[in-house]
């Protein structure tokens, strides 16, 4: 569940804009696209929540019956579209809301630009990152990281097996930064999300990745 708030167009970018009662989204207090199910950890007003419309109202379907051309999909939302909305997002915040310090929470998509938002200078990009089972987060994007970063992954999840794992984790053990990685076993690529509340393992794990992330902003942001 998102923190109640408005939607409204943000520098030309459609975007919700609340203080946050709880929230679970795809690029935070800098916020990034995400299916909010499941438990809501109250914050009791003490964050802003700005999550951008990344997608421009076209969003990958949830229906799994729909199809999904992943090359097309990512293709269309790159770096080089996706980059510039999220800076306008930062900017507002910074200049119009007058906030000085910014986390970054990334789900699935929104992952990889969490940590690129932690990329940028620190006078426009955010202080802190999370994200949970990143797609396409690349080593460079890894070491560039200027602030603390925490990542929660899913065992199950077919771009990040041990393997790639271990690359990520040697890739944050670069950067001088402090950072968590921790992984939720027996769950698929989505769990922090979307998870089967059927299932005591998933259901756990988001509740989890959820509560890893509110200790990691409270420690360092």
């Amino acid at each position: 569940m998102l923190a109640k708030g408005p939607s409204c167009i943000l520098l030309g970018l459609m975007s919700f804009v609340g203080i946050a009662k709880g929230f679970i989204a795809d690029l935070s207090i800098l916020a990034f696209t995400g299916t909010p199910v499941g438990k809501v950890i109250p914050f009791n007003g003490r964050y802003v929540t700005v999550a951008p419309d990344l997608f421009e109202g076209k969003p990958r379907s949830e229906d799994p019956k729909a199809g999904f051309n992943g090359t097309e999909f990512f293709g269309a939302h790159g770096p080089t579209i996706t980059d510039p909305k999220v800076e306008k997002a930062i900017t507002y915040m910074r200049e119009q809301l007058g906030i000085e310090k910014i986390a970054s929470t990334g789900y699935c998509f929104g992952g990889r630009y969490a940590f690129r938002a932690l990329g940028t200078p620190q006078n426009k990009g955010v202080q802190v990152g999370f994200a949970a089972h990143p797609t396409l987060l690349g080593d460079e994007e890894i070491k560039g990281i200027k602030g603390p970063a925490s990542l929660a992954v899913a065992e199950g999840d077919t771009g990040m097996m041990a393997k790639r794992r271990a690359e990520i984790e040697a890739a944050m053990g670069t950067t001088g930064q402090p950072f968590t990685m921790a992984l939720y076993g027996r769950t698929p690529h989505g769990f922090a999300t979307h998870p089967d509340l059927n299932n005591p393992v998933q259901k756990a794990a988001k509740e989890d990745a959820f509560l890893q992330a509110v200790r990691f902003y409270e420690t360092w942001l």
